[in-house]
């Protein structure tokens, strides 16, 4: 599985680079839209992380536009996941409804990012996502173990 993250941060960028270390998982890194752009008709990536604010655009009007050429062109559009300081469900609502796959807070934490992939991957491709997105068994392997950390973590932070 290959991913793209559209991010000014550089923080934001290691600290998923670090969550998504030794998960088969690969992926790219933009910090503005114009490379995100570039990158995203160049290779065929399963999720696009797009924070909501790059320098020059907005990650809406950049999910549209790239939704835009992708089908102009006949390429494979991934999921969109938009990626916001605002945890507030009202601001998650807008931006499934401006046509996102998915929504993810800032501040990353593990459970969540690996609960938002597992959801949209799982919308988009059925339960056996994790066969048909391209990891190898040992991958697989270390994705459902990077899952489960994530749960047991969540369920720490409940109790």
């Amino acid at each position: 599985m290959r991913v793209l993250i559209a991010d000014t941060s550089r923080l934001n960028i290691r600290i998923m680079e670090k969550m998504f270390e030794g998960s088969g998982v690969r992926f790219d890194s933009a910090s503005d839209g114009a490379e995100a752009m570039r990158l995203v008709l160049k290779n065929d990536y399963s999720i696009a992380f797009i924070s909501d604010k790059l320098n020059e655009i907005s990650g809406c009007e950049l999910m549209r536009r790239m939704r835009e050429t992708l089908l102009s062109r006949s390429l494979h559009e991934p999921e969109f996941v938009a990626m916001s300081m605002n945890p507030n469900g009202m601001i998650e609502r807008r931006y499934l409804e401006a046509g996102f796959d998915g929504y993810l807070h800032k501040p990353f934490l593990k459970n969540r990012l690996w609960d938002v992939i597992d959801a949209v991957m799982t919308e988009a491709m059925g339960c056996g996502w994790r066969e048909t997105a391209g990891l190898s068994g040992q991958d697989g392997r270390v994705l459902t173990e990077n899952m489960a950390e994530a749960e047991d973590e969540k369920n720490e932070n409940i109790a």
